[in-house]
């Protein structure tokens, strides 16, 4: 009775209730496709269904919290994430003080305060198990419309006009997905955060009906990732699967300290003896044109090594950036600026440090990089100990979180810079409602 009490405590607010929270779920559906869907511009800016919801819905937000300050209840369990997340949004306004970057750190801190408002947003609308499934079901359907997008792409040679590759002619480029984003390595970066929600629904669903669909589109997103040639969402993936086998069959899984170490032990086993095969057998196999992709194939291996000492040179500028700004970073948006015309040893022009957790050190510094491991090891650590607790039949959703938990910690080493990408934030934004919804059912 306590729970439902508290269910219906949060769904009791403003008479507006119904349709916030629909035109918040819809804002959410257009942050999946981004820029790609409906753009349109005026003058120097690009307005797209996401960028024109989220202001109304963030003022909508504000407008209740004046009017019934009893809302902020729904953020209490979150207290210390919110006031992380204001922290990190005020120390990289303070940075400007000192980035180099000029207009550059402008655009960077913009996309921070979005993606944190959008992060906010989240548990705020949020807030029963019913609006939470209909949040799963809207991360199953992204899945399989962009994964149906990018299927489409290996299948015509034809893309987007947002992607990079569109209208290219070149063989190694025109049969890789890109789906609406930009480059592979970000759709592949979604495609790893989005596959926990099939693979949960593979392993809880109690309709026959859609074991078949979850094992398609499961078996779907691992073909994607592997076209991509993202060695990160492969890594990611395999760490996902290898963590739900954990969940579902050794009686350590039960336990929120035995889950963690069981996994580093699986992990680094898959990491080490399966994954390089996976690899090897992508590199040299193709899945559509074989004939012709072999060729290809041989060729991006040579490029993807080539790649990797480009990397691991970032890596070293990045730590050699940390300490030549005595740990504070460099400021919003000072990445390109550093690299570009501080960096000790050359990226052969590539200034972006293809690594979140490189970035996140190198641009808010070590302080920022310390309160964001803890917020990431706390939020990773209590969604396990909710899974631990949860009844039959609500186990999907917090495994399903959990797994993009551990699987953003890879996934995000893919991609040139997350923040702009936004699945990465809603990742976040899902995990602070399921900590919302379920702790207040469970009392804590």
């Amino acid at each position: 009775m306590a729970m439902i009490g508290h269910e219906r405590a949060l769904a009791t607010t403003p008479r507006e209730n119904r349709w916030a929270v629909g035109s918040f779920l819809a804002l959410v559906a257009a942050s999946f496709f981004g820029v790609a869907l409906l753009p349109f511009r005026v003058g120097s800016i690009t307005l797209f269904p996401f960028r024109i919801l989220l202001v109304p819905q963030a003022l909508l937000a504000c407008i209740t919290i004046a009017r019934y300050r009893v809302e902020l209840r729904v953020l209490k369990p979150l207290r210390w994430y919110v006031a992380f997340l204001a922290v990190w949004l005020v120390y990289a306004a303070l940075s400007l003080l000192w980035t180099p970057a000029g207009s550059a750190a402008l655009a960077d801190l913009g996309q921070l305060a979005v993606g944190v408002v959008f992060v906010l947003l989240v548990p705020f609308f949020v807030r029963t198990s019913r609006h939470l499934r209909w949040l799963a079901w809207l991360w199953l359907g992204a899945l399989v419309v962009l994964s149906g997008i990018g299927l489409c792409e290996n299948a015509l040679g034809a893309h987007l006009p947002v992607s990079g590759y569109y209208q290219t002619t070149r063989p190694l480029l025109i049969y890789r997905p890109t789906s609406v984003y930009r480059n592979p390595n970000d759709f592949a970066m979604f495609l790893a955060l989005g596959l926990p929600f099939a693979l949960a629904k593979l392993a809880f669903t109690r309709r026959r009906l859609l074991l078949v669909p979850s094992w398609v589109l499961v078996g779907l997103v691992f073909y994607l990732i592997i076209l991509t040639g993202s060695r990160a969402a492969l890594l990611a993936a395999v760490a996902e699967v290898a963590t739900l086998v954990l969940v579902l069959v050794l009686p350590a899984a039960r336990r929120a300290h035995g889950i963690f170490r069981v996994a580093a032990v699986v992990g680094a086993f898959l990491c080490a003896n399966i994954v390089p095969g996976l690899i090897d057998s992508a590199s040299t196999q193709g899945f559509t044109n074989s004939w012709h992709q072999m060729d290809v194939m041989a060729e991006q291996i040579e490029l993807e090594t080539e790649s990797i000492g480009v990397r691991w040179v970032l890596v070293l500028n990045g730590v050699q950036a940390v300490r030549g700004t005595q740990g504070l970073g460099t400021g919003v948006g000072g990445t390109d600026w550093w690299m570009e015309n501080r960096a000790a040893q050359s990226t052969q022009g590539i200034l972006s440090l293809h690594n979140w957790w490189l970035e996140l050190l190198v641009v808010y510094g070590v302080p920022i990089a310390l309160l964001f491991c803890l917020f990431y090891g706390s939020i990773l650590m209590r969604t396990a100990g909710l899974l631990r607790r949860a009844t039959v039949g609500e186990e999907a959703l917090p495994t399903a979180v959990l797994l993009s938990l551990v699987g953003l910690f890879l996934a995000v080493l893919g991609p040139s810079s997350v923040l702009a990408l936004k699945p990465f934030w809603l990742v976040w934004g899902t995990a602070l409602a399921v900590l919302s919804t379920r702790s207040g059912r469970s009392g804590g």
